[in-house]
């Protein structure tokens, strides 16, 4: 079989056209998505992660952030490596807040808690867990200050 010519030239323009008809083809398809995406993008609302306990943990799975919900009480504690509590951020059933830094062994060493009306206290711990110095204002705004030796009894304060 031989191949003249106007045969080669003849199937040289179906080629093309064929070709030129492909690319229209998927010139409009991509078209096509790129506007299915751009509108689904548009109409995209917020999205809301929900839970009553959220986990983090480091690439080694150990845990170092809590974000948790229990009855009435809420709250943040974060984690050193060897998972131990270090401090923990929370609000009491009335709302009132409270912040514990925790030493290595888990231990309360310093909280910070608003009290009873508008009191508050600054409080550190020794490593039994007794305060050894309470700074804070009463429910009337009067400020204190008292120091506590390692059996607890109040060695001095003031006013």
């Amino acid at each position: 079989m031989t191949i003249t010519t106007p045969d080669l030239a003849e199937r040289m323009e179906r080629i093309e056209r064929t070709y030129r008809r492909i690319r229209i083809l998927g010139c409009a398809v991509l078209a096509f998505l790129a506007a299915s995406l751009l509108l689904g993008l548009a109409k995209s609302k917020p999205r809301v992660l929900e839970a009553e306990s959220i986990i983090l943990r480091d690439g080694e799975g150990h845990i170092r952030a809590r974000l948790e919900v229990k009855d009435d009480l809420q709250g943040i504690g974060f984690y050193d490596k060897n998972g131990n509590v270090r401090s923990d951020l929370s609000l009491a059933p009335d709302g009132s807040p409270l912040l514990w830094l925790y030493d290595e062994k888990g231990q309360g060493r310093v909280s910070l808690a608003k009290g009873f009306g508008d009191s508050w206290s600054l409080a550190f711990s020794s490593v039994e867990g007794k305060d050894v110095a309470v700074l804070g204002v009463d429910f009337k705004g009067n400020p204190y200050l008292h120091f506590f030796d390692k059996d607890g009894k109040k060695i001095w304060s003031a006013p």
